[in-house]
C-alpha cells in the first residue's frame, strides 16, 4: 500500500525533504533567537568585536611606530593637508590668473608682453 501524499518521484522526494528541513531549522532559529539570552549573548558577541578591532589597531598603530612609519591617521592627516594646500593654490591661480587678464586663465593663449628694448645695431663703418 502506498501512501497518497509521498511522491514516488526522487526529486519531488528530496525536495520535500528539503522544504522539512527548512521548516524545522527556521522553527529552531526562531524560539532560539526569541529568547532574552540570546539578545545577551549577540550584544556580548558585538561589544567583544569591537574590543577586538580596537586592541588590534593599538597593536597595528605601536608596532608602525616602532618600525618608523606613518598609520593610518598620519597619512590620513597629510591627506587633509595636502588636500588644503590645493585649495589654497587653486584659489591664488584664480586670483593671478584675474590679474593679469589672461584669456581662460590659460597663459598660452596671452599675448607676449611688449618688447621694450631696443636690439643692439652694428656700429656703422
Amino acid at each position: 500500500m502506498t501512501n497518497k501524499n509521498t511522491p514516488t518521484d526522487p526529486a519531488a522526494m528530496f525536495q520535500e525533504w528539503v522544504s522539512q528541513w527548512e521548516r524545522a531549522t527556521d522553527k529552531f532559529s526562531n524560539q532560539l533567537m526569541g529568547t532574552d539570552e540570546f539578545g545577551k549573548y549577540l550584544s556580548q558577541m558585538q561589544n567583544f568585536q569591537i574590543e577586538f578591532q580596537k586592541t588590534f589597531a593599538d597593536a597595528m598603530s605601536r608596532q608602525l611606530t616602532n618600525l618608523n612609519m606613518p598609520t593610518r591617521e598620519d597619512v590620513l592627516s597629510i591627506s587633509e593637508h595636502l588636500q588644503s594646500l590645493e585649495r589654497r593654490m587653486s584659489r591664488i591661480e584664480s586670483a593671478l590668473t584675474k590679474l593679469a587678464g589672461t584669456n581662460n586663465g590659460n597663459p598660452a593663449d596671452s599675448a607676449a608682453p611688449p618688447r621694450t628694448k631696443k636690439p643692439v645695431q652694428a656700429p656703422d663703418a
